[in-house]
């Protein structure tokens, strides 16, 4: 291969739209923590069992964290992911590694952690910037929460720690007027 996918499953809650297979594990650190440790060791171990790459000829190119909500694993957990993927597969010296964030869900604290571990570009789902729509639709942060992330990350992109930022937004939500999508 020479990109790889993994679904990181874990949701603070299920927002009314989702429809992908994911875990709610409240607002509690330690329990997405806990569960992300039982399932990092799952992923180590289905990593280890598949085919080994040709490191030395094709190694991955392309690893992205989907979800859920990614960014509620410990960064540890990620960083041991990766090395695993490195030993397994072998990962390009251009490597694009996306981490999908959900605002309110780390301090720069953990982003330099998943830094470290590899991720260059974050796509971070803010959804709406209206907070009445955020409200509605079920989502765990705030706007004072999306704007914290969005000036963390842009600093990481202003010291050339993070290569690449998209923001994932949401059109046609329930009473979402075009005013609103404008905004």
């Amino acid at each position: 291969p020479q990109a790889a996918y993994l679904h990181i499953p874990f949701c603070r809650r299920r927002c009314f739209y989702c429809d992908f297979p994911i875990v709610t594990v409240g607002d509690r650190e330690r329990t997405a923590d806990a569960a992300s440790e039982a399932y990092a060791e799952l992923l180590v171990r289905e990593i280890m069992a598949s085919p080994a790459g040709d490191a030395a000829g094709r190694p991955l190119a392309s690893v992205y964290f989907g979800g859920g909500t990614p960014s509620l694993m410990p960064p540890r957990l990620l960083a041991r992911i990766m090395r695993t993927l490195r030993e397994r597969y072998g990962l390009s010296r251009e490597l694009e590694c996306t981490l999908e964030m959900d605002p309110g869900t780390f301090d720069a604290e953990r982003l330099a952690a998943f830094l470290e571990a590899g991720v260059t570009r974050v796509s971070l789902g803010v959804q709406s910037f209206d907070q009445a729509l955020l409200t509605a639709c079920g989502r765990a942060h705030t706007m004072e929460d999306a704007d914290r992330a969005l000036e963390l990350l842009g600093a990481a992109m202003g010291r050339g720690e993070l290569a690449e930022l998209s923001v994932d937004l949401i059109g046609g939500l329930p009473g979402q007027t075009s005013a609103q999508w404008r905004h």
